[in-house]
């Protein structure tokens, strides 16, 4: 239930700068991780090479992402410069997804709060979300989607429903598969502490 509290977060520190500064970035860090190799992370689950292994890289940087390296290469290793020189771009992709769906001010903490949401859950299950659906596929690639409750925090937000749209993220804790996550609820809730923390 909504509570309907069109206040902004502590009433000071909302703006339009929203700028990816050190805090956000070591904020992430924090939670991908530096591995300096390829790791196996889930599988692909469409295209030429669906069912086989999917790869990601250095903070969680995954193959066939917007940014290179695209794929997965048998003992490449990278230094953990190279590593955060791609964490940046992967970010900065994000921003871009979070900068077109705010359309008011927020504290520079919020901002950082949802590229991390974005970041680990992705731009295209966020707006699966807020359109009522979740896709799951099968072992050939056929596609289902599945009907949820849309889940909408910026939405909220730019409608002046600051709290309900920071706490709506909380929602977005369930796996591909539709199952309930608990690594993502709790990096949720500190992405929400992030929200809420002052200016």
């Amino acid at each position: 239930m909504f509570t309907g509290r069109k206040a902004k977060v502590f009433g000071t520190g909302h703006s339009f700068e929203r700028i990816i500064n050190d805090e956000i970035v070591s904020f992430i860090e924090r939670w991908e991780l530096f591995i300096p190799n390829w790791y196996e992370d889930g599988k692909w689950k469409i295209g030429p090479k669906i069912g086989q292994p999917r790869y990601s890289c250095c903070f969680g940087h995954l193959e066939g992402g917007d940014h290179p390296p695209f794929e997965y290469k048998k003992g490449q290793t990278f230094t953990i410069e190279e590593g955060r020189a791609i964490l940046k771009l992967d970010m900065a992709s994000k921003a871009k997804f979070v900068n077109k769906k705010l359309t008011v001010p927020v504290t520079q903490f919020m901002f950082g709060g949802f590229i991390s949401l974005t970041y680990q859950f992705g731009q295209g299950r966020i707006q699966d979300a807020e359109d009522g659906f979740r896709r799951e596929h099968d072992a050939e690639g056929n596609e289902t989607k599945v009907s949820i409750e849309p889940i909408r925090p910026f939405q909220l937000i730019n409608d002046g429903n600051y709290i309900d749209g920071i706490l709506e993220i909380e929602k977005l804790n369930f796996t591909t598969n539709g199952a309930y996550s608990t690594g993502h609820h709790v990096r949720r809730a500190c992405e929400i502490a992030l929200c809420m923390t002052k200016k």
